[in-house]
């Protein structure tokens, strides 16, 4: 079986890129310019909302920016901001599918009682997306794959290529920061209660 061929940098790419990694501001600025309104109208075809879309590709300068002296590039820059912007915006619409199904989930498990109406719930739900919300990026990750795409924590490890353990410790710290985020409502029982059953 023959290997992959190893596209290289050209010659002005390389330029660029070594101006950047040297913390080069006006080289980086010029890049921006050069691809953001571009990468913008190519998000937009894939998350439909304009701002949305702006702030994908602005995450994805600003990363560049931040790993600028590690970055390592195998094909062109321009290949590589479209691919980038590519995965964003998948990774996006996942998370999209992740939050409409949690919010159905909730609004099935959690109906109006004589302790709790429907304003309640909604705050509940309010609170509950933005708790997950505010977790640390992989901790959402683990979180949502046990949660929403009920993967029991054997399953996470194997795909994340990580240990058991490392799981468990993610889930730690997510449950514990729900619990502190969603005290007071009266709906935290169930909801905790919920969560273990995909656990082990």
């Amino acid at each position: 079986m023959s290997e992959a061929p190893i596209i290289s940098l050209s010659p002005t790419d390389r330029d660029i890129m070594e101006r950047i990694s040297a913390g080069e501001e006006q080289a980086f600025e010029s890049l921006f310019r050069l691809y953001y309104q571009a990468l913008c109208l190519y998000a937009k075809k894939m998350v439909i909302d304009l701002e949305t879309a702006e702030e994908l590709v602005q995450d994805i300068f600003l990363k560049l920016w931040e790993k600028r002296e590690h970055l390592e590039l195998h094909s062109g820059i321009k290949a590589y901001l479209y691919k980038s912007v590519h995965n964003k915006c998948l990774d996006y619409l996942k998370h999209l599918q992740v939050k409409d199904k949690y919010l159905k989930e909730v609004r099935i498990n959690h109906q109006p009682t004589v302790y709790s109406d429907a304003v309640e719930i909604s705050e509940l739900e309010t609170k509950i997306f933005q708790s997950i919300e505010s977790l640390p990026i992989k901790t959402r990750e683990i979180f949502e794959m046990n949660r929403f795409q009920r993967l029991k924590y054997r399953e996470i490890a194997d795909k994340l290529q990580i240990s058991v353990k490392t799981v468990e410790s993610h889930m730690g710290k997510a449950l514990k920061a729900l619990y502190q985020d969603l005290q007071g409502f009266l709906a935290l029982i169930i909801f905790v209660l919920a969560l273990m059953e995909c656990q082990l």
